[in-house]
Protein backbone atom coordinates (compact mmCIF):
# COMPACT_ATOMS: atom_id res chain seq x y z
CA UNK A 1 0.00 0.00 0.00
CA UNK A 2 1.25 3.49 -0.78
CA UNK A 3 -0.09 6.97 -0.30
CA UNK A 4 -1.49 8.44 -3.50
CA UNK A 5 -1.32 11.96 -2.12
CA UNK A 6 0.87 13.17 0.75
CA UNK A 7 0.06 16.05 3.11
CA UNK A 8 2.73 18.76 3.39
CA UNK A 9 2.83 18.11 7.14
CA UNK A 10 1.36 15.07 8.95
CA UNK A 11 -2.09 15.88 10.33
CA UNK A 12 -1.55 13.86 13.54
CA UNK A 13 1.52 12.66 15.45
CA UNK A 14 -0.02 9.72 17.32
CA UNK A 15 -3.34 8.00 17.87
CA UNK A 16 -5.31 4.83 17.16
CA UNK A 17 -6.31 3.25 13.89
CA UNK A 18 -6.54 0.01 11.94
CA UNK A 19 -3.79 -1.94 10.15
CA UNK A 20 -4.20 -4.55 7.42
CA UNK A 21 -2.25 -7.79 7.91
CA UNK A 22 -1.95 -11.10 6.12
CA UNK A 23 -2.10 -14.39 8.00
CA UNK A 24 0.18 -17.28 7.16
CA UNK A 25 -1.00 -20.90 7.14
CA UNK A 26 -0.49 -21.08 10.91
CA UNK A 27 -2.60 -17.94 11.42
CA UNK A 28 0.40 -15.82 12.43
CA UNK A 29 -0.02 -12.20 11.46
CA UNK A 30 2.32 -10.91 8.76
CA UNK A 31 2.90 -7.38 7.57
CA UNK A 32 1.12 -6.70 4.34
CA UNK A 33 4.07 -5.47 2.30
CA UNK A 34 7.19 -6.30 4.30
CA UNK A 35 6.18 -9.97 4.53
CA UNK A 36 7.76 -10.43 7.94
CA UNK A 37 6.03 -12.25 10.75
CA UNK A 38 4.74 -9.96 13.48
CA UNK A 39 6.81 -10.19 16.63
CA UNK A 40 5.04 -8.21 19.26
CA UNK A 41 1.31 -8.27 19.74
CA UNK A 42 0.65 -6.32 22.90
CA UNK A 43 3.87 -4.26 22.77
CA UNK A 44 5.33 -1.41 20.74
CA UNK A 45 7.21 -2.43 17.60
CA UNK A 46 9.28 -0.24 15.30
CA UNK A 47 9.68 -0.28 11.54
CA UNK A 48 13.24 -1.46 11.05
CA UNK A 49 13.39 -0.26 7.44
CA UNK A 50 15.04 3.10 7.02
CA UNK A 51 14.37 4.67 3.67
CA UNK A 52 11.88 6.45 1.52
CA UNK A 53 9.01 5.36 -0.66
CA UNK A 54 9.19 6.20 -4.34
CA UNK A 55 12.57 7.88 -4.31
CA UNK A 56 11.79 10.42 -1.62
CA UNK A 57 8.02 10.63 -1.86
CA UNK A 58 7.75 10.01 1.92
CA UNK A 59 9.62 8.02 4.63
CA UNK A 60 8.90 4.33 5.18
CA UNK A 61 6.75 3.13 8.06
CA UNK A 62 3.59 1.28 8.99
CA UNK A 63 0.57 2.41 6.96
CA UNK A 64 -2.45 2.77 9.26
CA UNK A 65 -6.04 3.64 8.40
CA UNK A 66 -7.81 6.02 10.76
CA UNK A 67 -11.13 4.16 10.75
CA UNK A 68 -12.12 0.51 10.79
CA UNK A 69 -14.45 1.15 7.84
CA UNK A 70 -11.55 2.43 5.73
CA UNK A 71 -9.40 -0.60 6.61
CA UNK A 72 -12.27 -2.91 5.63
CA UNK A 73 -12.64 -1.04 2.33
CA UNK A 74 -8.96 -1.67 1.55
CA UNK A 75 -8.77 -5.22 2.96
CA UNK A 76 -9.68 -7.60 0.15
CA UNK A 77 -7.55 -10.29 1.81
CA UNK A 78 -6.09 -10.90 5.23
CA UNK A 79 -7.32 -9.39 8.44
CA UNK A 80 -7.40 -6.03 10.18
CA UNK A 81 -6.33 -5.26 13.73
CA UNK A 82 -6.70 -2.23 15.95
CA UNK A 83 -3.36 -0.49 16.55
CA UNK A 84 -2.01 2.52 18.34
CA UNK A 85 0.58 4.51 16.42
CA UNK A 86 3.25 7.10 17.16
CA UNK A 87 6.12 8.86 15.44
CA UNK A 88 4.05 9.68 12.37
CA UNK A 89 6.25 10.60 9.41
CA UNK A 90 3.56 11.17 6.77
CA UNK A 91 -0.19 11.35 6.26
CA UNK A 92 -2.33 11.50 3.18
CA UNK A 93 -4.76 9.54 1.05
CA UNK A 94 -4.65 5.92 -0.08
CA UNK A 95 -6.96 5.29 -2.99
CA UNK A 96 -7.62 1.73 -4.08
CA UNK A 97 -8.76 1.57 -7.69
CA UNK A 98 -12.27 2.93 -8.12
CA UNK A 99 -12.77 3.40 -4.37
CA UNK A 100 -13.28 6.48 -2.25
CA UNK A 101 -10.25 8.28 -0.73
CA UNK A 102 -9.00 6.63 2.47
CA UNK A 103 -7.17 8.87 4.99
CA UNK A 104 -3.98 7.09 6.07
CA UNK A 105 -0.98 7.78 8.31
CA UNK A 106 2.53 6.36 8.07
CA UNK A 107 4.07 5.75 11.51
CA UNK A 108 7.46 4.48 12.59
CA UNK A 109 5.98 2.58 15.57
CA UNK A 110 2.77 0.67 16.20
CA UNK A 111 1.23 -1.22 19.10
CA UNK A 112 -0.95 -4.13 17.95
CA UNK A 113 -3.81 -4.51 20.41
CA UNK A 114 -4.49 -8.08 21.58
CA UNK A 115 -7.77 -9.43 20.18
CA UNK A 116 -10.70 -8.90 22.46
CA UNK A 117 -12.23 -12.07 23.81
CA UNK A 118 -15.90 -12.45 23.01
Amino acid sequence: MCLDTVDKKPKVTEGEGWKVFRQDDSYHLEYQIMCGRVQGIGKWIADKHDGEVGGGYYPTGFHVFLTEEDALTWCHFGTIRKVSFRQVVASGISRPSSQRPLPTVVAREIYIHPKEKK
